[in-house]
This record gives C-alpha cells, sequence and structure tokens, in this order.
C-alpha cells in the first residue's frame, strides 16, 4: 500500500469516527459531553494534518508524474551520422547542447549541430526567449518551438504567482507608457423624464492610469558543466522551474502588495476600505465569518456579479484556518473542515495568498472583488540568457532570465478589504 492510499484511508476512517459520535450525540438529543467534544477536535486536527502531507505527496506525485512524461532521454555518445529527415530530433539534447556552447570544454559535433537546428535551437546565441522558435528557416523548414521549455516556465510560473491567474493580462510590444482611460458610472442611473423635459447631463467618472515596464531578474542560476554534461534529469524542464519560482514569487509579491516604487502597484495599495475591522489587535487579529460576509457586502454588486474565476476572498493561509474552524453556537462548524482545497464562503472562491499580511496594526488581512480590474503589462517575451564566460573559472555556466511587468488596479472600487485593528 503506497503513501497516498494509506493516508487517504486514515482521513476517511477519522472522517467517519468523528461523524460517528457527532451522530450519536444527535440521535440522543444532546450536545457532545466535555471528553467527546475533545475527541472530535482531536480527530478534526489529525484530519488537517494528514490532509497536509496528503496535498504535499500529490503535489510531488504530480509533479513527478510530469517530468517523468517530459523527461528526455540524454544520449551518451553522439550517433555516428547525421540522423535521417525521418528520425524524431532529440530536443533534450539539443537544449544540453545550448547550455554547454560556448564553454572551453565543449565542442559541438556535427550530428549535435544537425540536431540541434532540426530542434530549431541556435547553439551560438546566448539568448532564447518564449517566440525565439517561431520562424522559419532560410531552408523553408518551420523551427519547432521549445514547448518543454518554456510551456513548463509558464506553467510553473502560474503555479508560484497564483494571483497572476486572475487578474487581467495584457501584452504589448514595447515599453512605452501605456495610458489606460479608467470610468466608474455605478452610481449614475438613467431617469424617467415628463413630455417636454430637458435632458440631464450626468458625466461618468472619469480617470486615467499608466502602466510602464518594470525589468523582473530572476537572478543568476550556477550549474556546473558536469552536471549538465553527466545529469540524466531533464535539465530543460529543471532549469525552468527554478526561474519560474524565483520570478512567480517576486511577481505575486507585487502585484499583491508592491508599492510601485521600481515595480508594479500592488492590488492592496489601491483597494478601497471596506470599514470592517477584525477583533483581535493587529499582532495577532482574528477574522470571522461576520467579517467576510460583511466586506462581500461592501462590494458594489456590479463587481460581485463578475465571473467567479475572476473574483473571491483573497486571505493569507493562517486566515482560512481561523475560518473553516468557526463554529456556531451549538458547537458545529460552519464550512465544511473535511473538504479539500480552499473552497467556496457563500459562494464565492477563497484564494489562498500568502503575500498578503497575516498581522499588523492597520494591515489590510482579506480582500474581496473584481481582480479583473487589476491590469497587469507584459512586454514583449521571457528571455532566458545563458552567461558561459561569467564564471568559467569556477567551471559554471550561468542562466537567469528577465522579464518586464508593470501592474495597477484600475478601479479601487472594484477591491475592498478588511483591516486590522488600529494597536
Amino acid at each position: 500500500m503506497n503513501d497516498l492510499t494509506q493516508l487517504k484511508e486514515s482521513r476517511a476512517k477519522l472522517l467517519h469516527d468523528a461523524k460517528s459520535i457527532i451522530q450519536t450525540a444527535k440521535g440522543e438529543g444532546r450536545d457532545l459531553n466535555g471528553d467527546e467534544s475533545k475527541q472530535v477536535e482531536g480527530m478534526y486536527a489529525d484530519f488537517d494534518k494528514f490532509g497536509e502531507r496528503l496535498n504535499t505527496l500529490e503535489k510531488t506525485s504530480k509533479l513527478e508524474q510530469a517530468e517523468a512524461e517530459l523527461k528526455v532521454a540524454y544520449r551518451k555518445t553522439s550517433p555516428t551520422t547525421i540522423r535521417t529527415p525521418e528520425e524524431k530530433p532529440d530536443l533534450g539534447n539539443a537544449i544540453r547542447s545550448w547550455m554547454l556552447t560556448g564553454t572551453d570544454t565543449y565542442r559541438a559535433t556535427p550530428e549535435a549541430l544537425d540536431n540541434a537546428a532540426r530542434c530549431g535551437v541556435n547553439l551560438n546565441s546566448s539568448r532564447a526567449s518564449v517566440r525565439m522558435l517561431s520562424t522559419a528557416s532560410t531552408t523553408g523548414q518551420q523551427l519547432v518551438q521549445w514547448k518543454e521549455f518554456t510551456d513548463a516556465y509558464e506553467r510553473y510560473l502560474k503555479y508560484y504567482g497564483a494571483v497572476v491567474n486572475v487578474v487581467t493580462q495584457i501584452g504589448t510590444e514595447t515599453g512605452v507608457p501605456l495610458p489606460i482611460p479608467v470610468f466608474d458610472d455605478t452610481n449614475n442611473t438613467g431617469r424617467w423624464l415628463s413630455e417636454g423635459t430637458t435632458v440631464t447631463s450626468t458625466d461618468p467618472t472619469v480617470s486615467s492610469v499608466s502602466l510602464g515596464a518594470w525589468k523582473l531578474s530572476s537572478d543568476e542560476i550556477p550549474v556546473s558543466i558536469e552536471l549538465i554534461q553527466d545529469s540524466q534529469t531533464a535539465l530543460d524542464q529543471l532549469l525552468p522551474l527554478l526561474l519560474a519560482e524565483r520570478m512567480g514569487r517576486a511577481l505575486n509579491n507585487a502585484v499583491t502588495v508592491g508599492d510601485g516604487s521600481s515595480k508594479p502597484r500592488g492590488i492592496l495599495l489601491d483597494a478601497t476600505a471596506s470599514g470592517v475591522v477584525t477583533t483581535g489587535t493587529g499582532a495577532a487579529p482574528t477574522v470571522s465569518i461576520d467579517n467576510l460576509l460583511d466586506l462581500k457586502y461592501s462590494v458594489d454588486k456590479a463587481y460581485r456579479d463578475a465571473p467567479s474565476a475572476t473574483k473571491g476572498f483573497m486571505m493569507h493561509d493562517k486566515f482560512l484556518a481561523q475560518v473553516r474552524k468557526s463554529k456556531d453556537g451549538q458547537n458545529r462548524y460552519f464550512a465544511d473542515p473535511f473538504q479539500s482545497g480552499p473552497g467556496t464562503l457563500d459562494g464565492e472562491p477563497i484564494i489562498i495568498n500568502n503575500d498578503m499580511p497575516s498581522s499588523g496594526v492597520n494591515a489590510k488581512l482579506v480582500a474581496y472583488g473584481d481582480y479583473s480590474k487589476y491590469w497587469l503589462r507584459n512586454v514583449l517575451d521571457i528571455q532566458f540568457l545563458k552567461l558561459s564566460e561569467v564564471r568559467a573559472r569556477d567551471g559554471m555556466v550561468c542562466f537567469l532570465a528577465f522579464a518586464r511587468y508593470d501592474g495597477r488596479l484600475i478601479n479601487p472600487n472594484a477591491v475592498k478589504y478588511v483591516a486590522a485593528p488600529a494597536s
């Protein structure tokens, strides 16, 4: 029996035993006694712990499966002849050749050059981008994109930059300032007129914001030449994983709480106060279901009616735990503590974002609204760079990624927040 199956069975048994105790008390027309409450609480705590371990194992299993599917078998020896057009080119080998080209210890063989050309990889280039291989070669053969590389990067970027999944993304070909007109007409309505009455002129609220293009760097990732030469792992997958993790975390933080200085303005910087303040203290705030419901209904219905894919309650994982442990006067949970994933509240998605503050005087703890009103600008393509000389004395090749972003909540009334106490 594998660990996943055993954990699932253990969680199922905890759920069954806890519900049995609760149902027994309910059948006898009474509340849980002290010992029963402690026993059920213990089961709930164990169930949550098992759930965290299960989530970790499932993510690890999925990543290993994806790596296994995308893993390219590297050749230990070069083929003696150039492959025929009918043979499938080896993309993993081409990328490894690209990683090594420019180092003193590597000279590409004719076979390696042929394989790289058929994959659309320019071994002599130190720069790669998402679209660098999208044009045709001089021979008229359509070049192949590095989909295993770029798709992996974009997939991991979304995983580590979760807030990026709910905002509006726009791409531009240059980084010149991009003015965006903003209209807010939610407070205006038409009017009924008597015959012959003059029409009233009511202007919408009009403003403008401008998006620039700040540069985001992954920092250099040094990789030893020996590792590139000898590794049997798919470096064309592991390298974009490292780059995307760094870029994704930095981008997620900026889109959430960025101050707009050399980085995008975060959602919380421009979001509107809901007037809802939590209990507790700034150092140890307590978020309740009442707080969240008051927050939701402080937002105009026009934004509450946005598609579920772009709205919801955004909070730190700490506050999700508080909400899911909330109970009524009969010691019953408001939310099902056994459901997997963040779930929903009052029909709205819950978005876990650990770049949201978890404490602090007047801190903006939980946000709710239509995040599509946040515009994230991406200029051109993400650039992947190989630096063969920077660490040559150490036998290292350095890799890094650059991207240019800016972003802003163009309509502050679309998102509101719950605040921590002022002391």
